[in-house]
């Protein structure tokens, strides 16, 4: 089997568009990111060996499916051993222990069966905010979601949409398109919506302190129907406006939120919106599932 030339030639589109250095994936000037992940995170360079792997399973493993493709690299990134350890995690709430290896794959069946719901059959514009590499948006379609909707990787990270557009080119039936995008300046000009647009953030708006109120005023005005999906660790947001006593992990991952200057308001600004007559939040799960020190909260809501 040989490399398809129009997969080669994406590779070197790719690098070049996005101003990637050749060989390494790496940016050849730097990014600005906000203050909390340059000083605790820095994603830029966290999707460079993704980028790698992708390269990897095309060029040397010449592999030209994308559900391959897929598994091989979210297999590549980290390599690690299987860990059949005791993992101590959040669930439904409680504190709970399952095998190491496992835990990830609750969460993403959990992201994938939600999206899903969401889209049912008439979905026509899809959007994941903070999509990373593309994984989960990959494998949105990949497990049934709409065939022939489009599919918007909101990413803020040039190697991340780098990622998506390399491993998009291995399947022409998916209309997916990487876009340059901000929470704190949300611009959806790029996005070609139709009647019906789901969009959903999975740990992506956990690294925006306060949220702009015209994120979502922008997202509503994208088509007559919006409905939107949040797994974001906000647990104790819900719950203190709640008036509720937080439990000892929650009030642990408050803190910690506090220190790394994670987000403080998607929770009170859905409300606020909720009040306002834009939305009406069908569903909230705080404290879903997750690690005990960053457990997720499911959120779930549609335009009024």
């Amino acid at each position: 089997m040989t490399l398809r030339r129009d997969v080669k030639t994406s590779l070197r589109r790719v690098a070049k568009r996005f101003g990637l250095a050749s060989g390494n994936g790496r940016l050849t000037d730097g990014a600005t990111r906000s203050p909390n992940i340059e000083r605790f995170k820095d994603y830029e360079q966290n999707w460079a060996p993704v980028l790698e792997s992708i390269k990897w399973v095309m060029e040397n493993e010449e592999e030209t499916s994308l559900s391959r493709a897929v598994a091989l690299v979210s297999g590549m990134y980290p390599v690690a051993p299987v860990n059949y350890d005791s993992f101590q995690i959040v669930s439904c709430g409680a504190l709970a222990q399952v095998p190491a290896a496992g835990f990830a794959g609750i969460y993403t069946d959990i992201l994938l069966k939600s999206v899903h719901e969401l889209c049912g059959k008439t979905a026509d514009t899809i959007l994941e905010l903070g999509s990373g590499w593309g994984s989960y948006l990959f494998r949105a379609w990949l497990d049934g979601g709409p065939r022939d909707a489009r599919y918007y990787a909101c990413e803020y990270t040039r190697t991340g949409r780098a990622c998506t557009e390399a491993m998009a080119a291995l399947e022409p039936n998916l209309s997916i398109k990487p876009v340059d995008f901000d929470y704190r300046q949300p611009d959806f000009s790029a996005i070609e919506a139709g009647a019906r647009t789901v969009v959903y953030t999975s740990h992506s708006i956990e690294q925006v302190d306060v949220l702009p109120r015209s994120l979502f005023e922008n997202l509503l005005s994208l088509s007559p129907q919006v409905s939107g999906l949040h797994l974001e660790p906000v647990g104790w947001q819900v719950r203190r406006e709640r008036g509720e006593r937080l439990p000892a992990f929650s009030e642990a991952h408050m803190r910690r939120c506090q220190k790394y200057e994670y987000n403080r308001n998607l929770w009170p600004l859905l409300l606020e919106l909720q009040s306002d007559g834009l939305i009406d939040v069908q569903e909230v799960i705080p404290d879903l599932i997750g690690m005990d020190y960053n457990p997720t909260t499911l959120i779930r809501w549609v335009k009024r």
